[in-house]
């Protein structure tokens, strides 16, 4: 019965191993999914060369937001408001630019702060209750935009590095009910077509680029992400074999950072949660480092091999 036992408890590693494994695939599958998405809307917006709500609710329609990407809470397209007088600072191509007109192009980007609102929103969701307490206002020059955990640092780190980037845990947007919801957000900048230009211009300091993509901003894409129902797409409304609690730390196991939480406290974060078994590991997730803390479940135990052993020495 003990060997028994102990071969038991092998192979339920070896499969709560392999369970990770899978688990940790289907949620990775899904953000690329919502990536591949938002890349879709930053491609279709830069292709149109407008930032006008018939085109982006012409392509939410055609799309299909709530039905690929349910997790994702809705999308807005947050639209620069000193675009314009941007604009008016680059009066000649750059294949021109002697080093001195760059670094006239650098200072005037910290001078000029980029500011967006909200001035597209998909049709999808209802826009009383989209982001009502988000202010995505940024300025390069804000002392706050260095710090780790700023709303600014991650917006300025999107439009610098050209890519898409998620922020921190926050209060994404209101239910029907008028109550939080607890997730992270995708930013994707959206740039005019004439950054080409800059971008591909040889230039004396690589850093002239990030100059560039500042002052040939659009729009930022702003799309808040509801781990919890991430988390549930995975089962699908079948019974759970593991438990899954995914923070937006890689050490701090705490409510302030468990991401698809409810009410109560995460069971990571309780020493009187003691499960079958548990496997806690990192996440890198887009800039960010997450972790994923998995617990056995009565359905796992139930699967397991150890009533075998149990029978045995129970029957002498």
């Amino acid at each position: 019965g003990w060997e028994l036992h102990r071969e038991a408890v092998a192979l339920d590693r070896q499969r709560l191993a392999l369970r990770v494994t899978q688990i940790q695939s289907q949620l990775d599958a899904r953000l690329e999914k919502s990536e591949m998405l938002l890349q879709h809307l930053r491609d279709y917006l830069m292709l149109s060369g407008e930032s006008r709500n018939p085109v982006f609710a012409r392509w939410c329609y055609e799309s299909g937001l709530t039905i690929n990407c349910p997790w994702i809470l809705g999308i807005a397209v947050a639209t620069n408001r000193h675009e314009v007088e941007v604009r008016a600072t680059l009066p000649k191509p750059s294949a021109t630019w002697a080093e001195a007109d760059w670094e006239a192009l650098c200072a005037t980007m910290y001078q000029q702060p980029i500011e967006c609102h909200l001035a597209l929103r998909s049709s999808v969701t209802n826009g009383q209750q989209f982001l009502p307490d988000y202010d995505l206002r940024c300025s390069f020059a804000d002392r706050d935009s260095t710090k780790p955990h700023s709303k600014k640092a991650w917006l300025a780190g999107a439009i610098f590095g050209s890519r898409l980037s998620m922020g921190e845990r926050q209060s994404v947007m209101l239910d029907a009910n008028r109550k939080e919801i607890i997730g992270t957000v995708f930013y994707v900048p959206v740039y005019r077509p004439e950054l080409a230009e800059y971008v591909a211009a040889e230039v004396p300091q690589t850093h002239y680029h990030r100059c560039a993509r500042w002052l040939h901003l659009s729009s930022v894409i702003v799309a808040p992400v509801d781990f919890k129902r991430l988390t549930a797409s995975v089962w699908d409304g079948a019974p759970a074999d593991l438990g899954v609690e995914i923070f937006s730390s890689a050490t701090h196991l705490t409510a302030e950072t468990w991401l698809n939480g409810s009410a109560g406290s995460p069971r990571a974060a309780d020493p009187s949660f003691k499960p079958y078994l548990t496997h806690h590991q990192s996440w890198p997730m887009y800039g960010q480092k997450f972790s994923i803390f998995f617990h056995s479940t009565p359905l796992f135990e139930a699967q397991s091999p150890r009533r075998l052993a149990t029978m045995s020495m129970a029957a002498g």
